[in-house]
């Protein structure tokens, strides 16, 4: 599959996320939460199959929060690529369940 870095998705629930402001900056972090149906762009593709968007359509990197490729939208691929992506979002969850489960029994 061809990067998904750069493409414009929609958010299928609400999503948390931080913009950092910068050092010495009061308050250093805005948070807030995106909409539903929100347009946000992909900026970060990682290993651990999450994606980082940003609401700032124009930016080439930083990411304001890290989710799930399961949980936008996605316009312009190939039912292929659909299936990978959803691939990848079974795994992040999986990824998840099981950290969250090591967290829980090792505090």
């Amino acid at each position: 599959m061809k990067s998904i870095r750069d493409k414009i998705v929609t958010l299928l629930e609400g999503v948390p996320f931080a913009r950092w402001q910068g050092h010495y900056k009061v308050p250093e972090y805005i948070e807030g939460t995106w909409a539903k149906g929100s347009r946000v762009k992909v900026v970060m593709e990682s290993r651990f199959w999450d994606i980082g968007i940003t609401d700032d359509l124009e930016a080439e990197n930083g990411y304001h929060a890290r989710i799930s490729p399961a949980l936008v939208t996605w316009e312009g691929i190939t039912p292929e690529e659909r299936d990978e992506l959803d691939e990848r979002g079974r795994l992040h969850d999986l990824q998840m369940e099981t950290f969250a489960a090591r967290v829980s029994r090792n505090p």
